[in-house]
């Protein structure tokens, strides 16, 4: 192309005639120059220097404005174009800014663009000069400084914080442990740093390696983190300790590297194993007690009806409803002690977790309560239910005692609806048994599922007061939660969500 470009020839006349133009061109560090025809703005000539700089040859290129836009980049070159405008606008408005090209390898080039507006004599901008300085080097050292200070901050903050955290190579080495970590291997930094990720976790233990560290340094490197294995780290005494491991990626300046967060457990492995061992003291006594009492209560139901019997004739009618009294008493005693015993042994018994379709469970429960039901005078609706992984024991169990209570708490003033359905939530499913029964006051929507809490009289009501304490057992016992929302004299709602299935798992949807 030749150089003889009339605006080329413009520009030089420009330089020899305004002495601002030398000005600007000499206080700039130059890495190319151009000077664009505003009247015509798709002609813009550009010093080769600027395209050499993108490793463009300059010969391939034509002096237009749509050659550099193409390889700018795109929100870079909104920045520049709205301060374009504005320097047109107002000239003590500086044209001045650091945008980035492609390289013709792929690279990014950062380079300076400043520039001035020249004027007619009406003060209209009719032309554009610039300069561009390339700060790609700048830049990059730059990022280099900030990157090295941010190791080093990490490093620092890292070293103390209170969590155990090790930083491992790729190939298994210990690159740095922080004083948290020191602690809890008994080793000092210098004694592992270097040394391979088995010296903590070697010989037998291996294979938690094999099965954790391995596996993941061959999973996708885009994971964010993998967290809460439980495995074993052997001290610098020898001694093993258990703790939940969590690995995440990093990349910094010495390159990608993970870092390992321990968490003792040894505190919390003792408090479990203490409460297993109370757990199972209790189910003993709670078994034993009540096995112990069973014997006389039935003892007092049998001696009382035959005193009852053999005293007919001669008793009156208020010692016979004593007698009555004293039997129901007694029946109501046994009654709580056998809702005790199922209570307690529900942790125990764990029953092999399957897909369980609800919609059968709910059918074999209204079966069950058929003669209840119609006695009530209930109109029971069920709609499509999902199948939830769980014990089904537990399952009829439950939704036994949420009918049942509906069936039971009914309100005189109106026929008795129930319904059940099911909704999807965030977590996987919400349950729901609905009835317009006499219902209780929102205040009390978190007592009526403590165990023996009774917010209706005994006289009024029968019961133990156990059910509702029993249906929240058994839907945490399976991972969800179970909730009550009512109002006295309109009705009550009682919610259980259930988490998401795990995989292979039941979740049909209705």
């Amino acid at each position: 192309m030749s150089d003889e470009h009339y605006l080329k020839r413009e520009l030089y006349a420009q330089v020899r005639e305004d002495s601002r133009i030398f000005e600007f061109l000499q206080g700039g560090s130059l890495d190319g120059v151009w000077y664009w025809d505003l009247e015509r703005p798709e002609h813009e000539w550009m010093s080769p220097r600027f395209w050499q700089a993108l490793g463009v040859d300059p010969r391939d290129k034509q002096h237009l404005a749509s050659e550099w836009q193409d390889l700018i980049n795109h929100d870079d070159l909104a920045v520049a174009l709205e301060n374009f405008k504005r320097h047109c606008d107002d000239p003590n408005h500086p044209y001045d800014q650091i945008v980035r090209y492609r390289h013709a390898d792929g690279s990014t080039v950062w380079i300076r663009c400043r520039g001035l507006a020249i004027r007619d004599a009406d003060g209209k901008p009719v032309r554009m000069l610039g300069a561009h300085t390339d700060v790609t080097r700048l830049k990059v050292a730059e990022a280099e400084l900030a990157k090295r200070v941010a190791d080093a901050t990490s490093r620092e903050l890292v070293a103390n914080l209170p969590l155990a955290l090790i930083i491992v190579t790729p190939r298994g080495e210990i690159d740095f442990l922080n004083g948290a970590a020191e602690r809890l291997l008994g080793y000092t930094r210098d004694e592992l740093t270097g040394q391979h990720i088995t010296t903590v976790i070697p010989g037998a233990r291996s294979e938690q390696r094999a099965e954790f560290i391995e596996t993941y340094y061959r999973a996708p490197r885009d994971r964010h983190a993998e967290v809460g294995r439980d495995i074993a780290v052997r001290r610098k005494d020898g001694a093993w300790v258990p703790v939940e491991v969590g690995l995440a990626p990093v990349n910094n300046a010495s390159g990608s590297r993970t870092v390992a967060s321990l968490i003792d457990l040894t505190e919390r492995k003792e408090h479990e194993r203490r409460l297993k061992r109370s757990n199972r003291d209790l189910e003993r006594f709670a078994y034993v007690t009540s096995h112990d009492l069973q014997a006389p209560l039935r003892q007092v139901v049998s001696f009382a009806r035959l005193l009852q019997d053999s005293l007919r004739d001669q008793l009156s009618e208020e010692a016979k409803q004593d007698f009555q009294f004293l039997i129901g008493a007694t029946k109501r005693m046994q009654g709580m002690i056998k809702a005790i015993l199922t209570f307690s042994r529900l942790h125990s018994d764990k029953p092999r977790s399957e897909p369980v379709a609800l919609a059968e469970v709910v059918a074999t429960v209204r079966e069950a309560l058929a003669v209840e039901i119609e006695e009530a005078g209930a109109t029971v609706t069920v709609d499509p239910l999902p199948t939830i992984n769980g014990a089904q024991a537990h399952f009829l169990m439950l939704f036994q005692n949420l009918l049942a209570n509906a069936v039971k708490f009914r309100s005189p003033a109106r026929a008795l609806t129930i319904h059940v359905g099911a909704e999807r939530s965030d977590s996987g499913w919400r349950v729901f048994v609905a009835d317009n029964g006499i219902g209780f006051a929102p205040q009390y929507a978190e007592e009526v599922f403590q165990i023996f809490r009774r917010l209706e009289s005994r006289e009024a009501y029968e019961g133990t007061g156990i059910g509702l304490a029993l249906a929240r057992r058994i839907v945490e016992e399976h991972g969800g939660r179970v909730w009550a929302e009512a109002a006295r004299g309109v009705g009550a709602k009682f919610f259980i969500e259930w988490p998401a299935p795990t995989a292979g798992g039941g979740d049909e949807t209705p």
